[in-house]
């Protein structure tokens, strides 16, 4: 690790080169209740090389991870989350089965020079073919304080790289409520769907959950107060896209630059 991270979650070779009827399963990861205070990301979690070569009927479960009660503080962002690029949900085939983390974030303050809490993906899952179902999880984000640079940012980008053949994917709900946000320099909270189901076909499925974004009160920003981006959302030769409700409701926005 070549930074002082508050909290580093680091899965690495986790369900790679997967075969036959194996199966690896993990029970749920709770970060609760710390005061954390650092030079780089408060929290990192980090994922490479994971459902990584899964065939036949082998399965990857892991549990979800619960974000709760902290007090974050820091130069840099408060939760980032790294799906580093192509080597989540590569090669899986054959009916192979990969159900990531949901995330459950409730409780916090954030009080970081960087962003509050920040997801980035890039071409995943990636050669998802012959029946494979990859499975990203979804979000639910509540009763947490931002003081920060941005808020959340949350990019799903060129998703379902390449995938085919009767492939599955799932992108679960993300539900955004009861949030404050205060004195940001930049956005509250951006989603952005850029280039979903890229370079998808041959009766592969895509379906994305339903977004919602209601009751936060966002006091002062120095650029847009809710941004949702759709960019792109294409399917090729029979696959199919299916994204689900967008609800933004019932939020305060004030004091916008």
């Amino acid at each position: 690790i070549d930074a002082s991270y508050g909290i580093y979650l680091e899965y690495y070779d986790f369900g790679e080169d997967m075969y036959g009827n194996s199966e690896v399963t993990t029970g749920n990861v709770h970060i609760e209740g710390n005061d954390i205070d650092t030079d780089s990301e408060s929290i990192y979690i980090y994922y490479d090389y994971v459902a990584y070569y899964m065939e036949d009927d082998a399965t990857l479960l892991m549990g979800d991870i619960y974000v709760e009660d902290n007090d974050i503080y820091g130069d840099d962002d408060g939760i980032y989350l790294e799906y580093y690029d192509e080597e989540v949900g590569y090669e899986m085939y054959d009916d192979a089965y990969a159900e990531l983390p949901d995330y459950v974030i409730t409780g916090n303050t954030f009080d970081v020079t960087g962003g509050g809490m920040d997801l980035y993906t890039y071409e995943i899952p990636y050669d998802v073919y012959d029946s494979a179902t990859f499975d990203f999880g979804g979000f639910f984000i509540d009763d947490n304080t931002f003081s920060c640079d941005d808020g959340i940012y949350l990019d799903y980008d060129d998703f379902c790289y390449g995938n085919y053949n009767n492939s599955a994917t799932i992108i679960g709900d993300v539900t955004i409520t009861n949030n404050r946000f205060y004195d940001l320099d930049w956005e509250a909270i951006v989603i952005y769907y850029d280039d979903i189901g890229y370079y998808m076909y041959d009766y592969s499925t895509l379906d994305v959950g339903d977004l919602v974004i209601a009751d936060n009160a966002i006091d002062g920003a120095g650029s847009d107060g809710i941004v949702v981006a759709y960019y792109y959302v294409d399917s090729e030769d029979d696959s199919t896209v299916t994204m689900g409700n967008l609800d933004i409701t019932g939020n305060e926005i004030s004091n916008m630059d």
